[in-house]
């Protein structure tokens, strides 16, 4: 076996509400996509009848090898199941493309092949892509089917069906989208119409492309009010050095006691005594940490972003605070 077919295989998962537009955007990447590349892909069916399936099938004849299942949150061994069955044969396959169904979270699906060795071994995360209805997302989010929480994990969004909303409108809910997910890219399509470059390849979940998704990260208002149930985005940026067993042991604990709360923690940070500075993300329980030689000169250091559901903003921020090297020791 060569070692670019033992190489894990690139993984994309698409997310977003029904009627969002996700079979629409990957008819778009499979027609797109390189003749050469061959794209395994993983359906979500909430029905026992393969709809998209036949769909898919009939626009890319010969490229498109399917695996029918359920992935949402009712099944994790289900799914894991499908996975070990396509790590069988991802030798025949370039990439991995996981379409969700509009009401799965896709917290389960990484946390899935983040939190299974076998399964890391086999395949490698690039990222989560979530398709926004412009129309009708306002309706959704905050209620059932996990609207706000496919925009939280995503590493892409695209705000999807801007034809069919004014302006004011559109503003509005990129500024509510930058509310729940302050890292993430952000394009405005009509037809999930963009470069299949733009959607795969991302390295969401990519340490060495990581730094990459917390510069110019935001997050709401510090001063506004708490609201204790909603998704928040919590960004700590600083020019000190951290103590690295500060950090540490600071870092395992608050993820292990906000495991269920953390959708995902992103992070790259200097540190006192090291020339190379740590980087790190995860999901959930599941994190990752490795080293960069990214220089250190700039303003800002270190930046640090979490994104989950009842956050302490006061609280993650006064203890990162205490993290640093320059903190006195109470």
């Amino acid at each position: 076996m060569s070692e670019e077919k033992s190489a894990p295989l690139p993984v994309t998962i698409l997310s977003g509400f029904l009627g969002s537009g996700k079979t629409t955007l990957l008819k778009r990447i499979l027609n797109d996509a390189a003749d050469s590349q061959r794209i395994a892909v993983l359906e979500n069916e909430l029905g026992n009848v393969p709809v998209d399936d036949v769909l898919l099938r009939e626009n890319n004849p010969g490229q498109l090898d399917t695996l029918l299942g359920r992935s949402c949150c009712e099944s994790r061994a289900e799914f894991i199941q499908l996975l070990e069955a396509t790590a069988k044969v991802r030798d025949k396959f370039d990439r991995l493309v996981i379409e969700s169904t509009g009401v799965a979270h896709p917290g389960m699906l990484a946390h899935a092949l983040m939190g299974d060795a076998d399964l890391r071994a086999q395949f490698r995360l690039d990222g989560i892509v979530t398709v926004v209805d412009a129309l009708h997302f306002a309706a959704h989010v905050g209620e059932d089917g996990h609207a706000q929480e496919q925009v939280a994990y995503a590493d892409v969004i695209l705000l999807n069906k801007r034809d069919l909303v004014d302006d004011a409108t559109l503003e509005a809910l990129q500024a509510k989208l930058k509310t729940i997910n302050g890292t993430a890219k952000c394009y405005v399509t009509q037809d999930a119409n963009v470069p299949v470059d733009w959607v795969l390849n991302i390295g969401g979940f990519d340490l060495a492309k990581i730094e990459s998704g917390v510069k110019g990260c935001s997050a709401t208002d510090p001063n506004a009010p708490r609201e204790k149930h909603d998704i928040q985005t919590v960004a700590f940026r600083a020019q000190d050095r951290f103590d690295f067993l500060k950090l540490r042991e600071w870092m395992q604990s608050f993820l292990a006691e906000h495991a269920d709360d953390v959708y995902r923690a992103k992070g790259v940070v200097a540190l006192h005594g090291f020339e190379e500075r740590m980087v790190f993300q995860g999901v959930h329980g599941q994190f990752q940490a490795g080293l960069t030689m990214s220089p250190t000169d700039d303003k800002e250091a270190s930046r640090i972003i979490f994104i989950g559901r009842n956050l302490y903003r006061y609280g993650i921020l006064e203890a990162l605070a205490g993290c640093l090297a320059s903190a006195k020791t109470k």
